[in-house]
């Protein structure tokens, strides 16, 4: 997994987007969800899909990224 990392910090995915793709990753494991189940309309099925959409993200996105890894990390199992 770590390995998987290096390449989206040099070449793309910024630290904030990474930080809110493995925040969702965990909750959904935490909750016993499925990439699929939960992102179907984003077709991502696993945190990799996750790291490509951000995989270029410019400031704009990288606010946002802070923003929803924050409500991520306050999201209750439902």
């Amino acid at each position: 997994m770590r390995l998987c990392l290096l390449p989206l910090l040099l070449f793309g995915c910024k630290e904030d987007c990474v930080q809110m793709c493995q925040r969702i990753d965990n909750w959904l494991t935490e909750c016993g969800y499925t990439w699929e189940s939960t992102f179907d309309e984003q077709e991502w099925s696993s945190i990799d899909d996750c790291y490509d959409d951000y995989a270029e993200a410019g400031s704009q996105k990288e606010k946002v990224c802070v923003r929803r890894a924050h409500e991520w990390d306050q999201k209750e199992c439902y």
